[in-house]
């Protein structure tokens, strides 16, 4: 004997509802963050660039010829893999092989640095709204161009930052 199973629209819904849950909620035109919360993001990234620029200064004055191995292992620490709110973006021997472009906003924002040129965007990552800002650095120095008179031509990448709203 043949079942014939028969749906009705009320478990039509609910399987649809339920997909959606699963699936997370469809875009919206107005889901954009506020004037105010891109602010907020801003601030945040401007104090933890500060503080992630003052650690490299830091760390570019400590290493030596004698403890470079060293030098390049603790830059590795501080832009853990596992960190994804602050990376080095480059092409020009990059400490690992991950440390090249990985999206959109990186490789829109590696062209840029390389003509000395900030970038920043408010963009969803993983279906979060976060605030981008890159800052490109140079070859020998792990100050932002701009600083130290560095040209155009010095630049060796960026630090790509992500702040969360």
């Amino acid at each position: 004997m043949k079942k014939t199973y028969v749906y009705s629209s009320a478990a039509a819904l609910a399987a649809g509802c339920l997909i959606l849950m699963l699936l997370g909620r469809p875009v919206q035109a107005d889901d954009r963050p506020t004037t105010q919360a891109i602010a907020s993001a801003q601030k945040s990234t401007d104090l933890m660039q500060a503080t992630l620029f003052a650690a490299l200064s830091q760390e570019f004055a400590e290493t030596t010829a004698d403890n470079v191995d060293e030098g390049k292992k603790s830059i590795s620490l501080i832009f853990n893999d596992l960190n994804k709110d602050m990376r080095l973006v480059g092409l020009l021997n990059p400490i690992r092989p991950k440390d090249i472009p990985q999206d959109l906003f990186e490789s829109l924002a590696l062209a840029r640095a390389m003509h000395g040129q900030d970038y920043t965007d408010v963009d969803r990552v993983d279906g979060k709204w976060y605030y981008r800002r890159s800052i490109p650095l140079g070859v020998a120095s792990s100050w932002p161009h701009g600083q130290r008179g560095q040209s155009a031509s010095d630049i060796s990448g960026l630090v790509n930052t992500l702040s969360s709203m």
